[in-house]
């Protein structure tokens, strides 16, 4: 995984940090169902974003692993898998 991250050059990680970020309108825009998945330890990222992501995608579901960090479909990957599964199962009725 950290490979895999590091495969972003470094520049381009630090600008993500300082650039303005209004994404708000367009998340309400949002007509899809959006599964938001969020470990309660994520140290990159607090668990309020997702849950505040998930408050304003009209038809979103939050998902919160309790005992998980940064990256859920790793550390628990049969619950993704399933929550993910059920996600698709809904989208194709």
């Amino acid at each position: 995984m950290l490979a895999f991250n590091s495969m972003v050059p470094r520049h381009v990680r630090l600008a993500l940090l300082g650039r303005p970020l209004d994404i708000e309108a367009r998340l309400r825009a949002l007509d899809i169902p959006v599964l938001v998945t969020h470990g309660r330890f994520d140290k990159l990222v607090d668990v309020s974003m997702g849950r505040y992501t998930a408050s304003v995608v009209p038809k979103a579901r939050f998902s919160e692993y309790e005992l998980i960090g940064h990256a859920p479909f790793w550390e628990d990957a049969p619950r993704f898998n399933r929550e993910l599964a059920e996600l698709a199962r809904a989208v194709r009725r």
